[in-house]
């Protein structure tokens, strides 16, 4: 549409169902053309609608949408009351000439430095070795490309013992040999980077560090949660006392907190009082159109407990018509489990992130067994998701998107799951459809090039 104004100049509602959304440029339009709102209370969206400016509503709830939209049709001069509010809010807070003092400051002191502090995404950046790439870094790692494209100076702090500096997709990686007994030398690296933005995603001491740093420079921090076990007051789990308060140090200096959900959102605030904005894992989308599924049942995840690998043996057991594929990293199981020998099941072990989606887009179904505490936003079910994979988990949906959506199944059960695979492996449509549901939600809900500019209004503040 050319003309957006002269659009909304004729609607009488404007509506909102976004599942995630920083700060909406839509949002922001239909306010200042006085139109009244109804949206989800999702991200950055209540931040500019309330009570007196608008309805919210909650996502995935299709009947109180429905509900709120006849009301407005039914009360025009509730209408009236609301669209006049919202344009002189808009008009007052973020008009340009108003705002113009605030503008040309931030131009003056215009972000430039990025630091990834995330010292295990070392393999990242070097995808033909034989290390796995947890799923925290590999998202730190697209955000920092897609800045340094966007003409950011981008570094990454990680753990290396070879403490040479290098250059690597345009990304300088700072090396440091961190533990927690040369904490000050690390320190002092931050410090000697002199970034304007300090990022960092998994939480635990470093955390604490990245903050006492940003605090000392008055420098920008923003905390990204991992998975929801980092929103508790008792986080990290099995660490000392010292640990666990050093971490609470840490967030409560972030300037800005960045959670992957709702769930994590509302459980941040009632531990911490702290309110995070949401916003999604992304994913560089794959050019690849629909094709010819090979008909297996992909499993991918390093072997650890929290994962629950022999749930996925037990599955290939328990449906031995139909081939089973696992992916997992060089690291040893500490399950104390042998990994099984059943002529369906294929073991392929490490499998490098440069030709994993090989295995995605020939999978006829993505299966997930990890304990649901234990996660963040899976980037499996992206990548799952990107190359038209239904996706079938054991207990983990997060925000109940699996459902809502239509993008596979949420079993519960083990004797559910087993039910669910082998329901899909029989329907080609309706893994097909499920498939194609999936696709849709990643392209319009995680697509990088949609979300750089949220992540780029967090770092700029």
């Amino acid at each position: 549409v050319k003309n957006i104004p002269s659009v909304l100049k004729k609607a009488d509602i404007h509506v909102m169902s976004s599942v995630y959304d920083a700060s909406p440029e839509s949002l922001m339009e239909a306010m200042c053309m006085g139109l009244p709102t109804i949206a989800t209370n999702v991200g950055g969206i209540p931040d500019y609608l309330d009570k007196k400016t608008g309805i919210l509503i909650e996502p995935g709830n299709p009947k109180e949408l429905a509900e709120k939209i006849v009301y407005l049709v039914k009360h025009p001069e509730i209408r009236k009351k609301l669209g006049k509010k919202a344009r002189k809010r808009i008009l007052e807070n973020h008009d340009l000439e108003k705002n113009l003092d605030r503008v040309l400051d931030f131009l003056e002191k215009k972000v430039n430095k990025i630091c990834f502090v995330m010292l295990e995404a070392g393999p990242v950046f070097k995808p033909g070795e034989k290390e796995s790439v947890g799923g925290a870094e590999f998202q730190s790692y697209l955000i920092g490309k897609k800045l340094k494209e966007l003409g950011f100076h981008v570094s990454f702090l990680i753990k290396d013992s070879n403490q040479k500096t290098e250059i690597l997709d345009g990304i300088k990686l700072v090396k440091v040999p961190y533990s927690r007994f040369n904490f000050l030398f690390v320190f002092w690296k931050m410090l000697k980077i002199n970034a304007d933005v300090y990022y960092q995603r998994t939480g635990g001491f470093i955390t604490g560090l990245v903050g006492l740093v940003c605090w000392v420079r008055r420098k920008r921090f923003v905390f990204h949660v991992s998975n929801i076990e980092q929103c508790h007051q008792g986080y990290p789990k099995e660490k000392s006392f010292l640990v666990k308060w050093f971490y609470r140090f840490g967030i409560k200096r972030a300037n800005t907190i960045i959670v992957q959900t709702e769930d994590q959102k509302k459980e941040l605030y009632k531990n911490f009082k702290l309110k995070p904005i949401v916003l999604p894992n992304v994913i560089d989308i794959p050019k690849v159109s629909k094709t010819k599924k090979q008909g297996f049942i992909l499993w991918v995840g390093s072997l650890q407990k929290r994962k629950r690998p022999e749930l996925f043996w037990k599955l290939a057991e328990s449906l031995p018509g139909y081939k089973f594929y696992m992916i997992g990293g060089k690291e040893a199981s500490d399950l104390g489990l042998e990994i099984p020998r059943f002529s369906n099941f294929r073991f392929l072990g490490f499998v490098p992130l440069s030709r994993i989606d090989y295995y995605f887009r020939n999978a006829a179904v993505f299966v997930n067994t990890s304990l649901p505490d234990k996660e963040g936003f899976p980037n499996t079910y992206l990548q799952a998701w990107s190359n038209f994979t239904p996706v079938v988990t054991l207990e983990f949906d997060p925000d109940e998107i699996i459902c809502r959506y239509k993008l596979g199944f949420h079993s519960k059960t083990f004797g559910r799951l087993v039910k669910d695979v082998g329901l899909l492996m029989k329907n080609k449509k309706k893994r097909e459809w499920l498939g194609r549901n999936g696709r849709k939600y990643v392209e319009k809900n995680h697509n990088i090039n949609n979300f750089i500019k949220n992540y780029i209004e967090v770092f700029t503040g």
